[in-house]
């Protein structure tokens, strides 16, 4: 298999085993007798870690390769996943979560090996290609989630079995992907990286740079709105309209099948009305999108 699309597997493995995670992971705090806040905290603990030792990953991927580096973090975010299906508490839980962002990197080096074997002129679609197959599975994962959410519990079974069920599939994707990384990828770093500038460095000089400064603060911003929808979305809609996992995981779906018909048409939307303005018309738009869901809602309303 070409490691291009194997790369793309690999990620679209990961993002399989974050989205399914979506529509029970609110159900899951709540069994285990935490507070709404609880599904927040356990959001962040996967991301916060990520701004860390994503970089050190990708540093270390280019000392010692990619492919022992894959097999690693692929074992790590196996291990969270089933730490996740046998949690027997808030703070098993949050380690599990924790291990999770540590070693949830499999996007990055995935770029990285995007890097590695494709020419500079066609770098572009190579990650093209990684963002399709995380975009896919942001559209399939929530659905399988919901659905193994939603599973008739056997008798004796409390209403944590679905989310830990869910927590054993996400572990089975991370199998096949540690599987993939020992069995089929081939190594693809050639140590031309190792002189690098430190990515802190790197950063700090995107930070410095005028025209750059404001793009950081604008994608901030909007990932920081963005997270804020995604973390309350399922306290959201089991509040106002009483949806089950099925429900929530179905809508998550199509947020993201129409995230990526939007992005489809991103390219001549462009040519109408140019990157400045059409920066403006989709921050307008979500704005209005998000701040809607402040008020009352019907479920025919809440799509429109």
């Amino acid at each position: 298999m070409p490691p291009l699309l194997l790369a793309a597997l690999i990620v679209f493995l990961e993002g399989l085993s974050l989205s399914a995670l979506f529509p029970v992971i609110h159900v899951y705090c709540s069994a285990l007798g935490g507070a709404a806040v609880w599904t927040g905290v356990l959001f962040a603990l996967v991301a916060a870690p990520k701004i860390v030792f994503n970089p050190v990953w990708g540093r270390v991927s280019d000392r010692f390769g990619r492919r022992k580096v894959l097999m690693i973090i692929s074992f790590g975010t196996m291990c969270a996943s089933i730490g996740w299906a046998v949690a027997p508490g808030l703070l098993w839980l949050a380690i599990a979560r924790t291990l999770g962002g540590v070693f949830g990197a499999q996007a990055t080096l995935a770029s990285a090996i995007a890097a590695d074997v494709t020419r500079p002129e066609r770098r572009a679609g190579g990650m093209a290609m990684l963002g399709i197959g995380f975009g896919l599975a942001f559209s399939i994962g929530p659905i399988l989630g919901g659905i193994v959410g939603n599973l008739t519990p056997p008798d004796g079974a409390g209403p944590d079995w679905g989310p830990r069920m869910v927590g054993w599939m996400c572990a089975g994707f991370q199998f096949v992907s540690l599987m993939l990384s020992s069995f089929v990828l081939r190594e693809t770093a050639t140590g031309r990286d190792e002189a690098q500038t430190p990515p802190l460095r790197q950063l700090l000089h995107l930070i410095r740079a005028r025209h750059v400064t404001p793009l950081l603060l604008v994608t901030l911003a909007m990932t920081i709105g963005l997270a804020q929808l995604i973390a309350t979305f399922g306290l959201y809609t089991e509040e106002r309209f009483g949806w089950a996992t099925r429900e929530v995981g179905l809508a998550y779906a199509a947020i993201g099948v129409l995230g990526a018909i939007v992005q489809g048409g991103v390219r001549r939307m462009v040519a109408m009305a140019g990157e400045r303005g059409l920066t403006f018309v989709g921050l307008g738009l979500l704005m209005l999108g998000l701040a809607s869901l402040a008020f009352p809602l019907t479920p025919a309303e809440f799509w429109a």
